[in-house]
C-alpha cells in the first residue's frame, strides 16, 4: 500500500480540479455551440480548438459579426493560428 504524500495529493487535487475545468467549459461551448468537444484530456481538449474556427463561432454567438469571416479548417502554423485569434480577439 502506497502513502500519499502532501505533494503527491496536491497535485491529485490540481488534476482533478483541470478536469473539472475542462468538462465545465466543454460543456458550456456545446451549449452555445451544439459542438461538443473531447475532455478525455487536455491535448484532446486543445486539439479540438487549436485551430480557433470554434473560437471564433463562440465569439459570434457572444457577440453577433464580431469576426465577419470565420475561414474553415485551413492548414497553417500554430503561431499564425495564435495571432490571427489574438488579431480578432482584441477587438472584443
Amino acid at each position: 500500500m502506497q502513502h500519499s504524500t502532501p505533494i503527491s495529493a496536491s497535485v491529485q487535487s490540481v488534476q482533478v480540479q483541470n478536469t473539472a475545468r475542462r468538462r465545465a467549459a466543454a460543456e458550456w461551448i456545446e451549449e452555445l455551440t451544439g459542438i461538443a468537444l473531447p475532455t478525455s484530456s487536455d491535448h484532446a481538449f486543445r486539439g479540438a480548438l487549436r485551430d480557433g474556427i470554434l473560437l471564433c463561432k463562440v465569439l459570434n454567438i457572444l457577440r453577433p459579426g464580431i469576426i465577419p469571416q470565420v475561414a474553415q479548417a485551413a492548414r497553417v502554423s500554430d503561431y499564425e493560428l495564435m495571432r490571427k485569434f489574438k488579431c480578432k480577439s482584441e477587438k472584443v
